[in-house]
């Protein structure tokens, strides 16, 4: 589930330098412009995931995780009805804000779900849906925007988001708080 989901993310967040003509032309904005998006996206994710991670330590993980996919999905909706280059770079920040803090919470998950000599090995495989998406979800979604239009792209990722979200709620543990002491748990820290 967390691999899949990360794999969605990354489509969400690389596609978008895949499809930069489609989208400059299907907007109506110089090229140029449109490819501020990527820089848009890179500095919202720099600046809102420490926050929105730090923010939201204190609140349970798996409701912190639900909410913050409802929210990646709501940007996904909102990329694919953006009508301009502003709404559209709002829905950048929107994606990017979420899509960091659901990749660290979701990172949270592994410490209950995985014994310790396969925590790396999971962590590992939950990045790689990350490279798995450059791999093929961003050529595979530019044959897609070359063929049916930019728009569509996001509808797949808004499926596949709410796929990912379907598997979550069905197989991810209601993780509450996370561990504030490592004395809990018998001394060792995690």
């Amino acid at each position: 589930t967390l691999i899949f989901l990360s794999f969605v993310m990354g489509t969400s967040e690389f596609i978008v330098m895949g499809i930069l003509p489609d989208i400059s032309e299907g907007v109506g904005v110089d090229y140029t412009m449109v490819g501020g998006l990527v820089s848009v996206f890179a500095l919202s994710y720099a600046v809102f995931t420490p926050t929105i991670t730090g923010f939201t330590g204190r609140f349970g993980r798996f409701r912190v995780l639900m909410l913050l996919a409802l929210v990646f999905l709501l940007s996904d909706v909102l990329t694919l009805v953006s009508w301009d280059y502003w709404s559209l770079a709002i829905s950048r920040v929107v994606t990017a804000a979420s899509s960091g803090s659901l990749l660290a919470v979701g990172m949270t998950f592994v410490m209950d779900l995985v014994t310790p000599r396969f925590r790396a090995r999971a962590v590992s495989w939950i990045f790689s849906g990350f490279s798995i998406s450059s791999v093929v979800g961003v050529p595979l979604g530019t044959a897609m925007s070359h063929v049916l239009g930019w728009r569509s792209v996001f509808v797949l990722i808004l499926v596949m988001g709410a796929v990912a979200v379907l598997m979550a709620v069905r197989t991810l543990p209601r993780l509450g708080l996370p561990e504030s002491s490592p004395s809990s748990k018998g001394g060792a820290g995690r």
